[in-house]
């Protein structure tokens, strides 16, 4: 017998829509995998998450529904989402431990009562099993374990091969690559008939490969998105301390002009505050959307590896274009990863502003702004354009984009100054 230490207590998976255990693969809450992002949830909270979607006009047309965790659209049926068997090994092992799950001898065909396991064969033994175990030279050597022991080590039985669904007797152990699905010895006879087919432990070997290295390549895409992460922290920092040098800018102006301009100073303050709150509600949606996609990647990843490390040969096959179609999807999907607002914010006035003028003006006075603007993509238009730099007073258009690529604003004349500068003025082109 093998030294043991007992486990915490066993808790039931259960569904974070709806707070109920899973139960297994054929039930109302059996644990269902959304390809798109890698949450699970059972596959009745997804019904009705679909059925409520069909409902919602803005529902965009290649989505059934989106996550209820992330949001990400799902456009595969309900009908074709495959079981999280890495959720249902949980549920198993929570049975097993808990004693809720039924053992039977695996080793001969009398459905006994299971007493011991194998831990060099991983069978299920009955009693008179166990004594034939026991005096085979082939597992006389072999290490058993009590039913009870097993419990308490939280060790899972051998799964059980899945038979074909319409030759009742035969095992699934081919696959069918013209039709992505597992078969029978006989299925190619009739119903596959002309299709191009493997041995499953062959073409699984393989496809544990590919999952091994999509896992890989998932795990490598996290890393531009985290440097994202960084530098969307590092401009909300940064836009704090902007927001805070630039409040007190406006407070030391609108000091020197005492009580007419302080309605208008706890206005631009507010200004500020708004213009600040808009922009960390942009930096923060962006950066919800990208650990968003580190956590499909992640969990991609994980469930690949899953798949490739824990998952029968049956698993395997029949999730692997799923999970490596939801994965390339994650990664290939297009991501902004630049900031899609910078953390600047500022105040200012306008030049050659007289002191009476200023006070009739202080219900007006001042400006907050927030730069939105990619300096490379602003651009001068119009023959003025070739007039200026000769020298001579000239219209022309100036065009700036904001970071999302629209325009932003357009406008101003080119003045040739006396001491040989140019300065752009609103109004012109």
């Amino acid at each position: 017998m093998c030294n043991f230490k007992r486990k915490p207590e066993p808790v039931a998976p259960s569904c974070p829509l709806c707070q109920q255990p899973y139960t297994d693969e054929d039930g109302p809450q059996s644990p269902c995998l959304l390809p798109a992002c890698f949450h699970t949830f059972c596959i009745q909270c997804v019904g009705s998450k679909c059925a409520t979607s069909t409902e919602d006009t803005e529902q965009t047309p290649d989505s059934l529904f989106d996550c209820p965790t992330c949001n990400e659209p799902c456009s595969t049926p309900l009908e074709l989402l495959k079981s999280d068997f890495s959720v249902l090994s949980e549920l198993h092992a929570f049975k097993m431990a808990s004693g809720l799950l039924e053992l039977q001898c695996q080793d001969c065909d009398e459905q006994y009562e299971a007493r011991h396991h194998c831990l060099d064969c991983g069978l299920l033994l009955c009693e008179e099993c166990t004594k034939y175990h026991i005096r085979s030279k082939r597992s006389k050597s072999h290490e058993l374990i009590t039913v009870e022991e097993m419990r308490l080590l939280g060790k899972l039985p051998t799964k059980p091969k899945k038979k074909c669904a319409k030759h009742k007797e035969k095992n699934l152990r081919l696959y069918c690559k013209t039709c992505q699905c597992l078969i029978c010895d006989d299925c190619p006879i009739k119903d596959h008939k002309g299709h191009e087919y493997e041995l499953l432990a062959e073409i699984v070997e393989e496809q544990k490969v590919e999952l091994q290295g999509q896992a890989k390549l998932s795990d490598l895409s996290t890393l531009p998105l985290r440097d994202t992460i960084v530098t969307l922290e590092a401009e909300c920092t940064k836009l704090g301390k902007a927001r805070d040098d630039t409040k007190a800018l406006i407070r030391s102006h609108f000091k020197r002009i005492q009580d007419a301009l302080t309605r208008r100073s706890l206005a631009l303050e507010l200004e500020v505050e708004e213009v600040c709150k808009r922009k960390q509600e942009v930096l923060a949606a962006q950066k919800r959307k990208v650990a968003t996609a580190i956590s499909s990647l992640e969990n991609g990843a994980l469930q690949a590896r899953r798949a490739a490390e824990n998952g029968s040969d049956q698993e395997v096959a029949s999730t692997f274009v799923q999970i490596i179609d939801g994965l390339r999807g994650v990664r290939e999907k297009k991501r902004d990863f630049e900031p899609q607002t910078l953390g600047e914010v500022g105040f200012g006035v306008g030049d050659g502003e007289r002191w009476d003028e200023m006070e009739k003006k202080a219900s007006e006075y001042g400006m907050v702004w927030g730069s939105d603007v990619r300096g490379a993509e602003c651009v001068a238009q119009g023959e003025g354009t070739i007039k200026a730099f000769d020298g001579c007073r000239a219209a022309f258009q100036v065009k700036a984009r904001d970071l999302k690529g629209s325009e932003w604003k357009s406008g101003g004349d080119l003045v040739q100054l006396e001491d040989g500068e140019e300065q752009a003025e609103e109004g012109g082109g």
